[in-house]
């Protein structure tokens, strides 16, 4: 059964990486547009952490569904 969970974890997880990007590039284009280096600065670090915390809620959410 753990294997059987592996999969439908790296699937979400590579899904919700992706929507993290995706939202965040978008974010990052526009603070490029404004061209602003200490608030990219302070996005970035946002951005990091925040996406380790994606990844955690993911990996929660998937083995719930699960069970």
């Amino acid at each position: 059964t753990g294997e059987m969970l592996t999969p439908t974890v790296s699937v979400s997880l590579f899904w919700l990486e992706l929507s993290c990007i995706l939202r965040h590039s978008l974010i990052f284009s526009s603070l490029l547009l404004v061209n602003s280096l200490k608030l990219f600065t302070l996005l970035k670090r946002v951005f990091l952490t925040r996406n380790f915390e994606c990844v955690e809620l993911t990996l929660f959410f998937s083995i719930s569904n699960y069970k």
